[in-house]
């Protein structure tokens, strides 16, 4: 690839076939020519002075597109936020981190995020005290199931001790990420000895899709933040908004 008079040459080997290759390249060169034409606006930088020689018809039509390109881009820009919240149900790793941190915030919760120090707790929920009496949130992603053995249970279990008596401690599962959330039935996600090894230790057990629901919820206003809130805190063991 050499760059070139405001543009990009790009040397290919020659095909073997090179008269259908320079048909093609010929054919190819005459739309591009004729797209620039179409789009010289785009390329050229008039002087200012060209201001006044513009039409009225043309300064309504050039005000007309920049209101529908601002419009455009604030809706864009809404549903890219919005996406992000959604690719937590099928993101693992750093992704999913941010998409169920971009869940948190549209709750408008308090968060600490500390998922940089790789500790068993990945984010820490103020409640109406602040940190004292949130939640600690460990979260984890697999495309696979969580069993009894799974490490970040293990590393859960080592962060028992830091929860106050009016914290929560919620295991936050992203299982079978690469499933349609309508067959990740909580059998499938989460073992039984798994669960109860956490359920004995109060610990509540979040799948992502019913974060999802929940964030839906509160979207469309049938549960408040606070709501969501004071139900989690309320859960040793599984919880529940999705049909099993």
């Amino acid at each position: 690839m050499i760059s070139w008079m405001g543009g990009t040459v790009i040397v290919l080997p020659p095909p073997d076939k090179m008269y259908e290759a320079l048909v093609d390249l010929i054919t190819r060169g005459r739309e591009l020519y004729k797209q620039n034409a179409e789009q010289v606006r785009e390329y050229l930088k008039p002087p200012e002075w060209i201001e006044r020689y513009k039409t009225k018809e043309q300064k309504v039509l050039e005000a007309k597109e920049n209101e529908l390109i601002t419009q455009l881009q604030t809706i864009r820009d809404k549903a890219n936020e919005r996406f992000l919240a959604t690719s937590a149900l099928f993101a693992t790793g750093r992704q999913l981190e941010r998409a169920v941190k971009k869940i948190f915030s549209d709750f408008d919760w308090k968060v600490d995020d500390l998922t940089e120090k790789k500790g068993p707790i990945d984010y820490i929920i103020h409640g109406s005290k602040g940190a004292s009496n949130g939640l600690l949130v460990a979260l984890t992603g697999t495309d696979s199931y969580i069993d009894a053995n799974h490490r970040k249970i293990a590393q859960l279990f080592g962060a028992l001790a830091e929860a106050g008596d009016e914290q929560r401690l919620v295991f936050l599962v992203n299982a079978l990420a690469n499933e349609d959330p309508s067959s990740r039935t909580h059998q499938k996600c989460v073992t039984e000895p798994a669960l109860k090894r956490m359920e004995t230790h109060g610990i509540c057990i979040l799948l992502l899709p019913d974060l999802y629901t929940l964030w839906i919820d509160f979207l469309e206003k049938r549960k408040s933040s606070d709501q969501i809130l004071q139900l989690l805190k309320e859960t040793k063991g599984l919880f529940c908004c999705r049909p099993s």
